[in-house]
């Protein structure tokens, strides 16, 4: 996403001012990774149900420019929403599940401050952002956006259990270096919050309620887990490979197919040999 790009997201009005740019281009930075979009949808135009109830939304012009936005993420790989105002449950949901193919993969990110807003221009936080953006290089101008920009930025949220019975989990990132991004702390926390355990345990339970998802080459397990809310979140595609690996061997599930020249199955008594690679076994059939 370009300059001008974030400039449209992250304005709700038509004046692009250089010190907003700049800030646009700091949260950017401070982001870590090309596979972001902003969330910069002003309170007062927040999508809201037609009626209690219905999955039809009243959706403003600003939520349609993010929703625009958000498609280039929805792909399967983990992204991140990084939202300009702290938000609401309902919104939180609506923002990363409603219309998304890959809802588990968005990662959603907002202000750990409860009096930021930058989709006012009038913000007392905004404004002092677009001041640290101003002021000179040799007075440490671009250090001290970059100081305050971490300490408002980000409080992640996720979610486990089902549709409907979704419990969310607060967690504060809190980058204290130049060094630090938003996406490098996730990486440091989605393993622990997501260990192996994690995997074989919700796709034990997925394969034994749920048989239908799974058909198809082995590596196709893995779309439940970048789809579904609730899920432990894909950080490593593997995870979900190693506890299908683990079915078999316990004689839970089977997977057939070619290796190594020869047709084989593997399941009900005979394990997956050891050797066989990762990138052979994921080739396999359910």
């Amino acid at each position: 996403m370009d300059r001008a790009q974030l400039s449209h997201q992250g304005r709700p009005d038509a004046e692009h001012s250089r010190a907003w740019a700049w800030v646009l281009d700091g949260l950017r930075a401070l982001a870590g990774t090309p596979r972001c979009v902003l969330y910069a949808v002003p309170l007062d135009q927040a999508p809201r149900p037609l009626r209690e109830g219905s999955v039809y939304l009243r959706g403003s012009p600003a939520w349609r420019r993010f929703l625009a936005e958000r498609r280039r993420l929805d792909t399967g790989d983990l992204g991140l929403v990084l939202a300009l105002r702290p938000l609401g449950e309902r919104e939180r949901l609506l923002i990363v599940d409603w219309g998304t193919t890959y809802a588990n993969a968005l990662l959603l990110i907002e202000p750990r401050r409860t009096d930021c807003d930058l989709t006012l221009p009038t913000n007392r936080v905004r404004r002092a952002l677009e001041a640290a953006a101003e002021a000179p290089a040799a007075s440490g101008g671009a250090s001290a956006l970059g100081r305050q920009l971490r300490a408002v930025f980000g409080l992640w949220t996720y979610w486990t259990g089902t549709r409907g019975d979704w419990e969310a989990h607060r967690v504060t990132l809190t980058p204290r270096t130049p060094a630090d991004t938003l996406a490098g702390l996730l990486e440091r926390h989605l393993p622990v919050r997501f260990p192996q355990g994690a995997f074989d345990h919700a796709l034990a339970v997925l394969y034994l309620r749920e048989r239908e998802l799974f058909s198809g080459t082995v590596a196709r397990a893995r779309i439940p887990f970048r789809s579904r809310l609730g899920l432990p979140i894909l950080h490593d595609p593997q995870a979900v490979d190693r506890a299908l690996r683990r079915l078999v061997n316990e004689g839970q599930a089977a997977v057939s197919g070619h290796a190594a020249g020869a047709s084989v199955r593997y399941g009900a008594g005979r394990p997956v040999p050891a050797d066989l690679s990762a990138e052979a076994f994921e080739r396999l059939l359910l």
